[in-house]
């Protein structure tokens, strides 16, 4: 804001800036679940701090009474945990507390009231990182659980698991019924089991913990599911380089979460100059369908990269993930001219190149014949252009088409191109003839 005050012949001017200070976004918690089962209380909390504001090693849940405290450390992110073996009948305060500025404060909280009887709980799971000289990619899971039995009413506890691929889920959101289950005796209140040969290829994990009662009723007391960590299938190509361009060919993998963002990044010396992002367009567009990108302005006979990258938001921890999934080397090529003419009658179509090209960069000129019925390209034919040097110094090539009376085609003419004697490019599209 500038006010301009006027007196005595003098003009004084000042200026009042105003500054904006903005303060961070405080850490926040929520209790995805906080249960009681017997004389344990269970929680699933999760807890985002995007400032990054909260002190480390500060930041716990705490179960307390007035003559009891209990507190177990927490990190950022998604976690599960028990308190086990408290008093029954008793009472408890569960808080999420952590210290980040202005003192310690209270996150989330909540309050239960044990039980005097039986219960049990899947206390967690890690995964085991899979071995590397497997030929398939299997991985391993530590599942924990933990149950009581005050009054001696259970004779049996077994930890249960199946998995299903993604594309095995319902689509509706509803439950799949799972017939066959792999069991685990569980012989300690608190245990750590295996879980062995799990796909690491998208799948999801059911766990069920189950109780055989003296009255021989099964009743269950836990169960959950989680998923293997996400594996994309996308893959880039390059399709095509010139002097000032290069293209390449990206196929997304949209097949179990369409909120992936995948995004090509062009990079000179470490360098990102260009960037193009794919994301999913709607039920009409397939999970695997191919996207042309394309750079343009690039500097003639260079050395460029190519990096394929998937943003998307980790489900288990609230975190956003960038996960790099191809990094290519690619160059543009020298300089060349190609100029593509048709000539046609009723029935033959003449195709004529010429080329300027010292350096090289051209050969092996294909071409691919489409008849046009309506919105249809079918396959008609196809052939070789062999091209000669002239007196002009440039090259020369020629072709006749045998076609039909009174149908429309597409010509599409292909060539090699070389970067060097070991990098080509081959089947790339250089130009095309309609009519």
């Amino acid at each position: 804001m500038i006010k301009n005050w006027l007196a005595s012949f003098m003009v004084t001017t000042v200026a009042i800036v105003a500054v904006v200070i903005l303060a961070p976004l405080n850490p926040s918690a929520e209790f995805l679940a906080a249960e009681v089962f017997g004389t344990d209380i269970y929680y699933d909390v999760m807890v985002t701090d995007d400032s990054q504001t909260i002190t480390a090693g500060s930041l716990k849940i705490v179960a307390e009474t007035a003559t009891e405290y209990h507190e177990i450390p927490l990190e950022v992110g998604r976690q599960t945990g028990n308190f086990a073996t408290l008093f029954p009948n008793t009472e408890y305060r569960v808080s999420v507390k952590a210290s980040y500025g202005f003192g310690e404060g209270t996150l989330a909280k909540s309050t239960l009231v044990t039980a005097a009887d039986y219960g049990g709980r899947i206390t967690g799971w890690e995964m085991i990182p899979p071995d590397p000289l497997m030929q398939y990619e299997m991985v391993s899971y530590q599942v924990t659980t933990s149950y009581n039995d005050l009054k001696n009413k259970i004779t049996e506890v077994n930890l249960k698991f199946a998995y299903l691929y993604q594309e095995e889920l319902p689509t509706d959101g509803t439950d799949p019924v799972i017939l066959e289950y792999n069991t685990i005796p569980i012989t300690e209140f608190n245990q750590t089991s295996l879980l062995e040969f799990i796909p690491d290829m998208n799948v999801r994990v059911y766990l069920v913990l189950e109780a055989v009662l003296v009255s021989t009723e099964t009743v269950i007391l836990d169960q959950l599911h989680f998923d293997t960590p996400m594996r994309l299938y996308a893959s880039l190509y390059v399709s095509d380089v010139g002097p000032n361009y290069v293209m390449a060919s990206i196929y997304p993998d949209f097949s179990f979460r369409t909120d992936i963002v995948y995004t090509v990044e062009l990079v000179r010396n470490g360098e990102v100059l260009q960037t193009q992002d794919v994301v999913y367009e709607g039920a009409g567009q397939s999970m695997e369908q191919e996207t042309i990108i394309r750079f343009e302005g690039l500097l003639t006979a260079s050395k460029y990269h190519l990096r394929l990258v998937a943003k998307y938001v980790d489900l288990d921890t609230g975190q956003g993930i960038t996960e790099e999934l191809y990094f290519l080397d690619v160059w543009t090529t020298m300089d060349y001219e190609l100029t593509i003419s048709g000539t046609r009658s009723e029935t033959i179509y003449f195709v004529e190149l010429t080329l300027d090209d010292s350096n090289a960069v051209l050969s092996g000129f294909t071409y691919y014949v489409y008849e046009l019925v309506g919105t249809q390209e079918i396959y008609y034919s196809y052939g070789s252009i062999t091209m000669q040097t002239g007196m002009d110094n440039l090259q020369h090539g020629t072709s006749e088409i045998v076609i039909s009376l009174g149908t429309a085609y597409k010509i599409e003419i292909y060539a090699t191109k070389t970067i060097d004697p070991q990098t080509s490019f081959p089947w790339c599209l250089v130009g095309e003839l309609t009519g």
